[in-house]
């Protein structure tokens, strides 16, 4: 059922999924636990509030499913402004997504994910077709998953080299055995704290704290 949002008298968006679920199996996420395979939830005009053209979508794979990838095709010729909040996946961004994405009306950003090196060059790929198809770099922004915190540095430094605005997640066991460690802490206040990232290196700011 819609939620009730006029307990939120201030929220001015409308929140939702168009998808459950998720093709992947991610070691470090719980997305298979809770939610199993990728299957459709809902259309966007079923999320979309009457007072509001402005959606939050809370899919953890929009672009694995071929209902996902059809609510954004018709979300392209309407008057909504939308923001995936779980980020894309951009294993998934081929040349015809990218068209397609481009067709939105963004909020702020176009989320995506790069949270191991091994991503790197397909997230290079992916940022390339989104530019390709009229994406400015301005809207391009990814959450990093931190566990080695040199191996993250590295993912940053690419991210931002790419023109990606990176945005940093210690590490967290969700059966409760491994919190983020001070170092993992550090670091992502050092990403995500953008005028300490653009301004002051890394190893530099660790040495200062």
């Amino acid at each position: 059922m819609p939620p009730d949002y006029s307990i939120y008298p201030r929220y001015p968006y409308a929140v939702g999924f168009l998808t459950r679920g998720c093709i992947r199996s991610c070691p470090w996420c719980i997305v298979p636990r809770k939610e199993g395979g990728i299957r459709p939830a809902a259309t966007w005009q079923e999320i979309k509030r009457p007072d509001s053209r402005t959606i939050i979508f809370w899919d953890n794979n929009v672009l694995a499913h071929e209902h996902g990838l059809q609510q954004i095709e018709e979300m392209g010729h309407a008057d909504v402004k939308v923001d995936f909040n779980q980020g894309l996946d951009t294993r998934l961004i081929t040349p015809e997504i990218a068209a397609m994405l481009a067709k939105l009306h963004w909020v702020k950003y176009v989320r995506l994910s790069c949270d191991t090196s091994d991503m790197l060059p397909v997230i290079a790929q992916a940022v390339a077709y989104l530019r390709e198809a009229g994406i400015g770099t301005h809207r391009l922004w990814s959450y990093m998953l931190v566990q080695d915190v040199e191996e993250a540095y590295h993912r940053a430094l690419v991210l931002k080299a790419l023109g990606i605005q990176p945005f940093a997640q210690p590490y967290r066991d969700y059966d409760g055995g491994c919190e983020p460690t001070a170092e993992q802490k550090r670091f992502a206040r050092w990403v995500n704290r953008k005028e300490i990232f653009y301004t002051c290196g890394w190893h530099e700011y660790r040495r200062r704290k």
